[in-house]
């Protein structure tokens, strides 16, 4: 985790990767936006891109989640589509997980533990919740 570098992490059993449906999980912190950056090589060659916030545990009400980094994509040659996802039962993780279900998304690519390690063992959060139930690779920027 202190390596400065990304990770992907591959669910067990997954024979076979692709990076042409990804969705990146947004929520306009800095590891969020480090992520995005990381990952640029992989969302040029995407065919689908979708920047997804969840809305209802951050505070994101007062903008419209992902439009103001959509341009900086736009400006790096990836097609983006923004979407606003409210969370289900007040739960990113299930949220992004039933959202890559459904797109039959073959990437996730977020930022990770954004909260304190200690608060992250304590109390579980995204980061946890998808390294241990994970859809589909998962592109992680520290």
């Amino acid at each position: 985790m202190d390596s400065g570098r990304p990770l992907v992490v591959v669910p067990q059993g997954r024979e076979a990767f692709a990076a042409e449906r990804i969705v990146v999980a947004w929520d306009g912190s800095a590891k969020a936006a480090r992520a995005l950056n990381d990952a640029l090589p992989i969302l040029r060659a995407a065919t689908q891109v979708e920047l997804v916030s969840v809305t209802g545990e951050k505070d994101l009400e007062h903008t419209v989640p992902g439009a103001e980094i959509a341009p900086h994509l736009t400006r790096h040659g990836v097609t983006v589509d923004v979407l606003a996802l409210p969370a289900m039962d007040g739960d990113v993780a299930e949220t992004l997980r039933n959202h890559a279900h459904l797109t039959r998304a073959d990437m996730i690519v977020m930022g990770a533990y954004v909260h304190s390690r200690l608060r992250e063992m304590v109390l579980g959060g995204t980061t946890q919740s998808l390294l241990r139930n994970a859809p589909v690779p998962l592109f992680l920027s520290y």
